[in-house]
């Protein structure tokens, strides 16, 4: 079943879900954690992330293989010392306030006021 959201939420759901395709692969708990940052009800944007993971996972079935030499795990760990996990949080805060700004109602995370 999708996510319902209210009518108030809508941005930030297509923020999180727009997103969440290139982020929720291997960034899930991260991922969740920022979203209810921004605004989104920690319920809907588990659904949301749930949905999107679940969507990718069925496009790629056919497409899986396992890579050589550990190169994933090795891009996770240099994410991580690079402290990308900041900066994706910071996107994504970025991004909630730019579709924010198209409204006039403030939000006590949004980066420019």
């Amino acid at each position: 079943m999708p996510a319902a959201l209210l009518s108030r939420s809508m941005r930030d759901g297509t923020v999180v879900g727009q997103t969440a395709k290139g982020k929720t692969q291997l960034l899930p708990p991260f991922t969740l954690g920022k979203n209810t940052h921004v605004g989104v009800p920690w319920n809907l944007a588990h659904i949301m992330i749930f949905q999107s993971m679940q969507g990718t996972a069925t496009m790629l079935q056919g497409e899986t293989r396992e890579s050589p030499g550990g190169c994933t795990i090795g891009s996770l760990m240099g994410m991580e010392e690079a402290g990308v996990y900041d900066h994706v949080g910071g996107a994504r805060r970025e991004a909630v306030t730019l579709a924010r700004l198209m409204e006039t109602t403030p939000h006590v995370n949004d980066t420019r006021h």
